[in-house]
């Protein structure tokens, strides 16, 4: 566990923490916001360009079917509407994983604790021990996000 945290967090340039809740916390973070990071940049691309990146190889498939449905709605689109759309995508996005997080930081039936474990159980680590993982959304997409606004 130690090593996959650490290499993730190498991959971007973080130095690793001495204390192991606060890399894991990081590694949470990396985590949730490369994913952020890819379905924000595929909602932009379905906006910015009429044609996938890589041709369908099989054209008729439902996926390549709704793929040219939202391009070709898309690219209807004058520029401000393009530029209004992403802002929502980028803002519902960053809202899900915001209210998940305060979730699991102020749930009325009590406090999560989030850990990773080992598959042999023998190391441990909490990403959210002494913090407020929402919060923490916001240095993680500084971090960490390759769609910075």
């Amino acid at each position: 566990m130690k090593a996959e945290i650490h290499a993730r967090l190498r991959a971007h340039n973080i130095k690793i923490p001495d204390d192991p809740d606060e890399a894991a916390n990081l590694y949470l973070g990396a985590l949730l916001i490369e994913k952020f990071d890819y379905w924000l940049a595929r909602g932009f691309d379905y906006t910015d360009n009429p044609q996938p990146p890589t041709p369908f190889a099989r054209p008729s498939s439902e996926a390549a079917k709704k793929d040219a449905t939202y391009r070709t709605a898309f690219a209807k689109l004058d520029s401000d509407t393009k530029r209004t759309i992403k802002e929502l995508l980028r803002e519902s996005l960053e809202g899900i994983l915001f209210s998940t997080l305060l979730t699991f930081d102020q749930t009325p039936a009590g406090k999560w604790k989030l850990q990773f474990r080992t598959k042999d159980m023998t190391a441990r680590a909490n990403p959210g021990r002494d913090y407020e993982l929402h919060d923490d959304l916001y240095k993680w997409m500084d971090l960490f996000s390759k769609n910075k606004q």
